[in-house]
């Protein structure tokens, strides 16, 4: 069993898994609402954390279907430049 923390952050929205995962052994899905709200699913292979501020799994690779969907953070990058880094991807700069 090994676990990945990412160095991105989750994004959430209408219709999007702010921190999710479908176990792929039972199919349940279980989600990380907030910082440090760790959960593990029923038969205990898989388990998410970290909310909406980092993604951290634990459990193999091919245990889970990951839900979420995420956003890139530069490290020191402020929230101005990266919507201009965004706004740059979008016109193609």
């Amino acid at each position: 069993m090994g676990c990945l923390k990412t160095g991105a952050r989750p994004v959430t929205g209408e219709g999007k898994t702010g921190n999710g995962i479908m176990d792929g052994n039972i199919e349940e899905i279980i989600e990380s609402l907030a910082r440090h709200d760790y959960r593990q699913c029923g038969c205990g292979r898989v388990s998410v954390d970290g909310g909406r501020e980092y993604l951290k799994r634990s459990g193999g690779p091919l245990d889970f279907e990951e839900l979420s969907e995420v956003e890139v953070v530069e490290e020191g990058e402020s929230e101005e430049e990266r919507q201009a880094r965004d706004r740059g991807r979008q016109t193609g700069r």
